[in-house]
């Protein structure tokens, strides 16, 4: 049986995670709405499971292991997305 403390950090971390997702999500739809989208599911896919598991430095190590940007992205905006997303993790 959990603790209160305990219950308070699973609940913590559950909110963190939800957090993160939401804030993946926006930036998906956001900046990849266009064929680079289809071409960056699988790093969807990747991330959305590494957070689901509370894995943010994994996800972290996904998102900088993305060095080519996906055809009609600047490497320069890549590189912006990759900012943004790696500060959705705590």
């Amino acid at each position: 049986m959990r603790t209160h403390e305990q219950s308070l950090a699973y609940n913590a971390e559950l909110k963190t995670r939800k957090a993160a997702m939401a804030g993946l999500e926006t930036i998906f739809t956001e900046e990849f709405s266009t064929i680079a989208g289809g071409l960056m599911a699988p790093l969807f896919a990747g991330l959305s499971e590494l957070i689901k598991r509370g894995m943010f430095d994994r996800a972290k190590v996904l998102v900088d292991s993305v060095t080519t940007p996906p055809p009609g992205i600047t490497e320069a905006r890549m590189n912006t997305v990759k900012d943004q997303i790696k500060a959705l993790f705590p």
